[in-house]
């Protein structure tokens, strides 16, 4: 007989019952070649004020299980951490009345296995051959998330027909002592799961999630022989079968009897009904034929009890009477479920899509982006409850093409040209070369290698350049042996390679001139050497022991100055990286970065990325442009942000196979790339726009309006627009729309490319198109009348008259062509 699991639930929230809420939702997931799995999150708010971001925190973590591609353990302790990050950088931008913390349950089911994770305040309880077990987090895995460092407790259960597991809101405790749950329990997840809801109901706020294995029921006539030989008598007693009977299918009444006498309010041990030690392992009520099971056949999202009225033409007299008490139980059950509970699959729908749409808007009309992506995350969520009751619906294709269109916006992702290899510099060097770090200046490109003690340079102003060993290890320089080489860093004040050795020995070379030994002052006194690099006329030094960074202004003698240290108290124990610009940034272990525009630590909030940096690498500030590049290794791209951790961009390519280091050279604008052991230019990405939907619009612009990012000096005209009409001039098939856009001045191509962008994704996130035209207009022309600020298209090959070749919503081929200008004579 075929073994299945099904999954009860419900929440209640302010008194009201549900079958999910904010803090309890199930997120199903599907990796190729293998079973679908689905993922159980109930979080439970530690202390006050914390309700409203629970939610989002229970999102946050089905969000990121649902897309990692990982086993399921290592998915679900891959979204913990995500989300213990995320709780923890909204800790560091609160105020402390603000800080929330919580308890995480989180109950993964694949076929007939359970994943139990638990970290901060929670509770779970199993039951397997007879046995009762309470589960909950101890030592660090007992930190509310949000506060110390993430630690969940793993538990896997393979489950056999009569296992249990439930997760439920820490107030069981509270509301059950241990010997009456066990005993609920034990009687099976059918009458369990009524009986948890009678006791739990009259709660204000409550959750919990059941999980059950059953043995799928048997035709109808081979279940009713099976029952009819283990009848036990009105007493307790149970008849001995005529027959052995395989463990798996006996289905005992004494639970079903139980039930009765609990929801009567009676003594179980008075009533003669048997106690939970004295009831068979396997509990009967799992293996009731009319359970509605959670399997390939049926996709069931909450358990309602039903009857035995089925078998009771094959029950003795005393049986019948228990069975008839176990369905008047259930049927009341049944009517005093709120009707939320009993919610038709319509509503549930226009629900979802409501709560969709909400999100939506709610982010539409938010100008900061990491709300703007947990909105939308959020609308994405309840938008996958639609999708699952109607996935071909247009509604949900509708609103799906909207999210999409802005989180495409707000990823930002520009995938760079093929990248121009310099060197490959294990092609050249002999020996093992395992470059790092790399640093520019003097016309060259110097990586260290540590493994080999060397370092390597090449000379980026001849052509087909060859690299060579600038400096290793036991040379001899101002009468000492130089020790190996940890860090270097380019000097422009001295126009020099500064090398730093492990024996805190500063060397100087400026190729191809004799080496320098530099003096640093108080080197000796310095906890640990973990980093250097040079800005603005000053040598920093990373002293991780020393709980420190050193500043050094440069004078003649190299930095035989006094030192000056740059933090207040800060623990630099996990610090794994520093970089300097207008501010100093450290990177940490925890693949967090920290800013001091002072001395006291500031969050680098990373807000609006879409997947958190993985082990970043190298930090490279353009103080000019407020922008922040850093390499993030773990995630083969190159992140952009503003200098004070506002997401803007990511740069990818094919040849980030891997990637290690970053460089710029702002004077030309290049962007040098260590991928491996291959160095690797292309053109600096002009600065991404910073597009804010709350921006202020020319007057008298019609909802629709926008205005484009300031990027212009203070006391430069902004240039903003308005629709002044939007035209639909489809054929046939064949969907074209028109646009007249009024703009505040004279503009360049590429800020009309900039609206033009903005009106196709709006249009595009509303209906498949074929083609989109747009005409500018200058202030005081006539928007009915001959283009006077520009014109534009966006279609097949960039030409208006291809619309016909492609079908509406494919732009494989799609350009925008945009031209400023008046077709007016002057």
């Amino acid at each position: 007989m075929p073994v299945k699991t099904w999954v009860g639930r419900f929440a209640i929230v302010n008194g009201e019952a549900q079958e999910e809420s904010r803090l309890l939702r199930s997120y199903p997931r599907q990796r190729p070649d293998e079973e679908e799995d689905e993922l159980y999150v109930l979080v439970q708010p530690a202390g006050e004020g914390g309700d409203e971001y629970a939610g989002q925190l229970v999102d946050a973590i089905g969000r990121m299980y649902r897309q990692d591609a990982l086993s399921i353990t290592g998915a679900v302790l891959r979204s913990l951490k995500g989300a213990h990050q995320q709780l923890r950088d909204w800790n560091e931008r609160s105020l402390p009345e603000h800080r929330v913390s919580a308890g995480v349950s989180c109950l993964a089911v694949r076929e007939h296995s359970a994943y139990l994770a638990q970290v901060g305040p929670s509770v779970a309880y199993h039951v397997g051959g007879g046995r009762f077990q309470r589960i909950a987090p101890e030592g660090p895995a007992a930190e509310p998330l949000g506060q110390a460092t993430a630690e969940p407790v793993f538990s896997r259960y393979e489950l056999a027909p009569g296992d249990l597991l439930l997760i439920a809101s820490p107030r069981i405790d509270e509301l059950i002592d241990e010997d009456t749950l066990r005993s609920i329990l034990l009687r099976g997840g059918d009458d369990a799961l009524v009986e948890l809801f009678r006791i739990t109901s009259d709660e204000q706020n409550f959750s919990l999630v059941l999980l059950a294995c059953v043995v799928e029921a048997e035709e109808p006539e081979a279940a009713a022989a099976v029952s009819t030989t283990t009848t036990p008598g009105a007493s307790g007693d149970a008849e001995a079968p005529s027959q052995p009977v395989p463990a798996a299918a006996r289905q005992p009444a004494a639970p079903a009897q139980t039930v009765g006498a609990g929801s009567a309010g009676g003594d179980e041990d008075a009533s003669g009904v048997a106690t939970a030690d004295e009831l068979s392992p396997s509990p009967g009520s799992l293996g009731d034929p009319n359970l509605r099971l959670k399997g390939p056949e049926a996709d069931i999202r909450y358990r309602r009890p039903s009857g035995l009225a089925a078998s009771i033409p094959n029950i003795p007299l005393p049986a019948v009477l228990a069975a008839l008490i176990v369905g008047v139980v259930a049927v009341l059950a049944v009517c005093v479920l709120p009707s939320a509970l009993r919610e038709s699959r319509d509503d549930q729908f226009k629900n979802s899509i409501a709560a969709a749409s909400a999100a939506l808007d709610s982010a539409l009309d938010t100008d900061d982006p990491a709300a703007r992506r947990g909105l939308l995350d959020t609308a994405e969520a309840a938008l996958q409850d639609a999708a699952d009751q109607r996935p071909d619906d247009s509604e949900v294709a509708a609103l799906r093409e909207a999210i999409d269109a802005e989180k495409r916006l707000l990823d930002a992702v520009l995938v760079l040209p093929d990248l121009g290899l310099v060197v490959d510099v294990r092609e050249t060097i002999p020996g093992a070369v395992s470059p790092k770090d790399l640093a520019l200046g003097g016309g060259g490109a110097y990586f260290l290698d540590r493994e080999q003690g060397r370092v390597i340079a090449v000379a980026l102003l001849a052509p087909n350049p060859e690299p060579f060993v600038l400096f290793e290890a036991g040379e001899l320089v101002g009468g000492i042996v130089a020790g190996q080489p940890r860090h270097i860093t380019w000097a422009e004040d001295l126009n020099s390679l500064l090398i730093l050795d492990d024996q805190r020995n500063l060397i100087a070379v400026t190729p191809p001139e004799a080496r320098r030994l530099l003096t640093v002052r108080d080197a000796e006194a310095w906890g640990s050497a973990d980093g250097i690099t040079f800005q603005g006329g000053g040598l920093y030094v990373l002293d991780r022991a020393g709980d420190q960074v050193w500043r050094y202004p440069v004078n003649e003698s190299g930095f035989d100055s006094e030192r000056v240290p740059m933090l207040d108290a800060f623990d630099l124990d996990e610090v794994v990286e520093m970089a300097v610009g207008d501010v100093l940034y450290l990177v940490m272990a925890g693949n967090t970065i920290v800013r001091f525009p002072g001395s006291v630590a500031r969050p680098f909030t990373q807000g609006g990325i879409d997947i958190p940096l993985s082990s970043p690498a190298s930090l490279v500030p353009l103080s000019t442009l407020d922008m922040l590049l850093i390499a993030d290794t773990g995630n083969s791209r190159i992140a952009v942000f503003t200098q004070d951790g506002t997401y803007l961009q990511q740069l990818v390519s094919p040849s980030f196979t891997d990637l290690r280091s970053i460089a710029i050279d702002e004077a030309n604008q290049l962007l040098y790339i260590l991928v491996g052991g291959s160095l690797f230019l292309t053109p600096l990405p002009p600065a991404p726009p910073v597009i804010s939907p709350s921006a202020t619009a020319i007057p008298g612009a019609s909802a629709t309006g926008e205005a484009l990012p300031d990027t212009t000096p203070d006391d430069a005209e902004v240039l903003t627009y308005q629709v002044v009409e939007r035209e639909d001039v489809s054929l046939d098939d064949v969907v074209r729309i028109v646009f007249s856009v009024r703009v505040s001045s004279a503009a360049t191509d590429a800020e009309l490319g900039e609206i033009a962008n903005l009106l196709i994704d709006e249009e595009t996130a509303r209906q498949a198109v074929n083609a989109i035209g747009f005409s500018f207009y200058l202030p005081g022309s006539d928007a009915n009348g001959p283009y006077t600020a520009g014109t534009g298209s966006w279609a097949p090959n960039g030409n208006w008259e291809d619309a016909n070749r492609v079908e509406a919503g494919d732009y494989s081929i799609h350009e925008l062509t945009v031209k400023a200008g008046s077709i007016l004579l002057p």
